[in-house]
């Protein structure tokens, strides 16, 4: 069993539209944080850099908040279980582990 971790965009406070969510990855116990890959973001690097340069929060599928720094931390712990390599992953040059594939 595993949580999705997904970036949350605040809603409009004059229309109310907004509030997306981008998925970031999955935490599976006994392996590595797994990343989404997508058309801009295809690195441990661009995630970084798309959460810090844009406006909303990182929430986990029951709601759960948390900040950059302890999802960061989160997955340098995850970091050392195994990094197992279903067809579509891959892994970025800072060995982290990415899918393209569909999600559950």
């Amino acid at each position: 069993m595993g949580t999705n971790f997904y970036f949350v965009t605040p809603k409009c406070e004059h229309c109310g539209r907004g509030d997306k969510k981008k998925h970031i990855g999955k935490r599976s116990a006994g392996w590595s944080f797994t990343f989404q890959a997508t058309e801009y973001i295809c690195s441990y690097v661009d995630w970084l850099s798309f959460l810090e340069n844009n406006v909303g929060k990182i929430v986990d599928e029951y709601g759960d908040e948390m900040t950059l720094q302890e999802f960061t931390e989160m997955v340098i712990q995850l970091d050392k279980f195994r990094k197992y390599l279903y067809t579509g992953d891959y892994l970025d040059s800072n060995g982290h582990r990415f899918s393209k594939g569909e999600w559950s």
